[in-house]
């Protein structure tokens, strides 16, 4: 096996509208998203002859590798896969943490994916009767739609994904920094108190496999973020910083991400979303800003 880098693609909603609660107790989900380039970067490092019997070893580095309190999602993904296939991955996996945790952008879940690929991609003959899908599916809603990476329509919980070809957007993921209670979204959908899932649910169209920039704004305009009234009210500083990266030049739209509280600023340009950037900065050093790019499949 030759060394293997992931890089784990920070998942973005442009739209999310929540349907309506299940029997089960699990949303009704009906989300655009795309995947940025920004993100965390997964190192996978083969071993030397004679360890193959040890588990692979797992750490983290990064400005946010402090943040990763409890489980880990990469480790459990790792520990599946180990289990599934009845053997230890002979390697060392290192996790180099750039986004912050729990900030509404797939964080945990486009790690555990990138290790899902990594593991996938290495070759090992143990692991080629691996159910992919199913693991990805049991490690979170996100995990299935982080795996490939790339836009698309997200329904049902997460589960349902169709491919959506989506412009390349300029954007901004900015995110205040204040302190995310471990339950945050738990708190948000119970905040939210969304109504029963009912038999003839007004669904979204499903129609469009592809949306130029002016239809993907205008829906992300129209279809908006259920989430951000309940999120606000666990998270007050979300509407700081949508105020703020909505009040920068050249801005489009500014959106939620998730259940936040990372605020997502559209731009005509990249060197717009860059001046936005270093305006922001100026003004709230101790904010996450990054500029970057949406990915185009």
């Amino acid at each position: 096996m030759h060394p293997i880098s992931e890089t784990a693609h920070a998942k973005i909603n442009l739209t999310l509208r929540v349907l309506g609660r299940r029997p089960d107790g699990l949303h009704e989900l009906h989300s655009i998203v795309a995947f940025a380039d920004i993100g965390d970067t997964l190192m996978v490092m083969p071993r030397g002859a004679g360890s193959a019997s040890r588990p692979a070893s797992m750490s983290v580095e990064g400005p946010f590798a402090r943040e990763i309190v409890g489980e880990n999602l990469v480790e459990r993904a790792l520990r599946m896969v180990e289990q599934a296939g009845g053997v230890p991955f002979d390697a060392d996996v290192v996790l180099d943490k750039r986004m912050p945790v729990a900030s509404g952008i797939g964080g945990g879940s486009a790690d555990a994916a990138a290790m899902l690929r990594a593991m996938r991609s290495a070759g090992n003959a143990a692991f080629t009767d691996v159910d992919w899908a199913a693991i990805a599916r049991s490690l979170g809603a996100d995990v299935p739609v982080c795996m490939g990476s790339r836009s698309a329509l997200m329904t049902g919980t997460g589960e349902h994904i169709r491919p959506l070809d989506l412009p390349c957007l300029d954007i901004l993921l900015v995110n205040a920094r204040e302190p995310v209670p471990a339950d945050k979204t738990r708190r948000v959908f119970q905040a939210l108190a969304a109504r029963p899932l009912g038999k003839n649910v007004d669904t979204p169209s499903n129609a469009e496999t592809r949306l130029d920039r002016a239809r993907l704004l205008t829906a992300m305009r129209r279809e908006g973020n259920d989430l951000e009234s309940p999120a606000r009210g666990v998270l007050p500083s979300i509407a700081v910083v949508k105020e703020a990266v909505a009040g920068t030049d050249d801005c489009e739209i500014a959106v939620l991400s998730g259940a936040g509280p990372t605020i997502v600023g559209v731009y005509p340009t990249a060197a717009s979303a860059a001046r936005a950037a270093r305006s922001l900065a100026d003004v709230h050093p101790g904010w996450w800003i990054a500029a970057g790019k949406t990915l185009v499949a």
